[in-house]
């Protein structure tokens, strides 16, 4: 009886499955460069202009009376930084029908409440932070934020 000739890994006439030690594997993909194109990012609207939008539904579900939506768009762009809303009178009774206007800056927090956009205009106006060594007068005269409910 003959012995078979075994043939093991790496042996002539076979491929090795093994890497030998010092020898650099077999990269098949040497020389080819693969491009898979990206998809271009979508283009998200701003915060300012999604508030718009939302203030609009608002307006038409809660039936905000005629020129109360008009009125709070002028408010905003007259004064930036400020979110201006028709709140209809409470359940209770504990709030008449009116605009609310908030501004939440960096350093002032402002809430005003009034029945008319004559009377809530004038509260509008909120001061640069001073940065200066004796500090803000005016986060020294609301250090909560200022409340202003007519």
């Amino acid at each position: 009886m003959t012995p078979r000739k075994v043939l093991g890994l790496g042996a002539p006439g076979r491929l090795a499955l093994r890497p030998r030690p010092g020898v650099p594997p077999f990269d098949r993909s040497e020389g080819v460069t693969v491009v898979m194109p990206t998809p271009p990012a979508p283009k998200w609207p701003s915060d300012r202009a999604l508030r718009a939008q939302n203030k609009v539904l608002l307006a038409e579900r809660l039936r905000w009376p005629d020129g109360a939506l008009q009125a709070c768009q002028d408010l905003e762009k007259r004064y930036p930084g400020w979110n201006v809303h028709w709140l209809g009178e409470s359940i209770r009774g504990r709030r008449r029908a009116g605009f609310h206007a908030s501004f939440d800056g960096p350093f002032h927090k402002v809430d005003v409440y009034a029945p008319t956009v004559a009377e809530l205009e004038p509260h509008l106006d909120v001061p640069e932070h001073d940065f200066g060594l004796r500090g803000c007068a005016w986060c020294w005269e609301n250090p909560y934020g200022k409340k202003v409910l007519l």
